[in-house]
């Protein structure tokens, strides 16, 4: 199992996770910056070591999501309460995205009980909370349908046994928290632009199933359940909205296809869009599409093949996404499916794919 911190700058403070068959390891501090978006992977250090040097534990790799609470902080901003709770207690509170600016008065708990310390919060921002069994959701009254959001049912069973800690700020793009979230598992967890383009609220997790962790996500971007598809496979996790009507492959030209073109587009891959990090251990994140002609010569270094388009369409939007280990043409697939209508499609001819439209 692998355990791995990771920051994101845009949002909060770290994210640990750990995925099957991987040695565990804890990071070994919270990596902190007040600068632009990014993240950071700080160094891995064995548990032992830790506390021989008696090194403060990260909140976020504890597995407890409703700890006892010894906290105390003057009057702000529920926002800025989470942000202490993920630095300093850790536990599972989710927050629906708009409601990070409430007020909240002065406060001074000694352990307390966590559910206690959610319902204070709640009665003091007039909102309402619910609990799950890994997190409680504080959100509006009015917004009682996004309680039903889950994946449950949903994800392969490749997914079961990961688990995931993070803490994420608010407005954060989910497209953002989902390449953060898998590139930490080594895993793939992509949307299309209009599931992608919802923005999460403050959050804080402890260390949870991954399909919780989806859940809660989701919750906090106030999508409602009959608002989006999962599809998921070994390979990836894949988003859509529900008029995302886009076939499950892209692929124009199956038919005429050599045994080596099918060998190449079986060839597994990892793609970072629209760049890969110039250092893995803390990189600027982007915020924002890309059009498509910026992403293709990373695209065709990633592949191993030249991608190219056909003219007029340069400005197809790409968010930010980070896929691992799929086949090129999984990889074809999902970039082009986030465009949600059934428009485009990619040709392999010859030694080069072309995206164009569907004839």
């Amino acid at each position: 199992m692998k355990r791995i911190a990771v920051l994101l700058l845009c949002a909060l403070l770290a994210s640990c996770t750990t995925g099957p068959d991987k040695a565990a390891r804890d990071s070994s501090k919270q990596a902190k910056k007040q600068a632009k978006a990014g993240r950071e992977k700080p160094a891995k250090k064995r548990p032992e070591k830790e506390a021989k040097k008696g090194k403060k534990k990260d909140p976020l790799a504890d597995a407890n999501p409703a700890p006892n609470v010894t906290f105390s902080q003057s009057a702000g901003t529920l926002g800025d309460t989470i942000g202490r709770l993920s630095e300093e207690v850790g536990g599972s509170l989710v927050l629906m995205n708009g409601i990070e600016g409430r007020r909240v008065d002065a406060l001074a708990f000694k352990d307390a009980k966590f559910s206690t310390v959610v319902e204070r919060l709640a009665e003091m921002t007039r909102c309402k909370c619910q609990a799950f069994p890994d997190y409680w959701f504080m959100y509006l009254e009015g917004y009682e349908p996004v309680l039903d959001v889950t994946v449950a049912g949903k994800l392969d069973p490749a997914y079961a046994q990961y688990t995931a800690g993070m803490a994420f700020g608010p407005e954060t793009p989910l497209y953002g928290a989902f390449a953060l979230l898998g590139d930490s598992l080594g895993i793939t967890i992509v949307a299309d632009n209009i599931v992608a383009e919802a923005r999460c609220g403050a959050l804080t997790l402890a260390r949870i199933p991954l399909r919780d962790g989806l859940d809660a996500l989701l919750k906090s971007a106030r999508l409602l359940p009959t608002a989006f598809q999962v599809e998921s496979t070994p390979e990836y996790i894949f988003l859509f909205a529900t008029q995302n009507v886009t076939p499950a492959s892209a692929l124009l030209n199956p038919e005429t296809l050599t045994p080596d073109q099918n060998a190449l587009l079986d060839k597994k891959v990892d793609v970072a869009l629209p760049a890969p990090p110039e250092d893995p251990q803390h990189s600027p994140m982007v915020i924002g599409a890309t059009p498509l002609a910026k992403v293709l010569d990373t695209l065709s270094a990633s592949l191993g093949v030249k991608v190219g388009i056909e003219p007029g369409l340069d400005d197809l939007p790409v968010n930010p996404c980070a896929l691992h280990q799929v086949r090129v043409r999984t990889a074809m697939d999902l970039l082009i499916r986030q465009w949600y209508q059934p428009e485009f499609g990619y040709r392999l001819s010859g030694g080069q794919i072309i995206i164009e439209r569907r004839k």
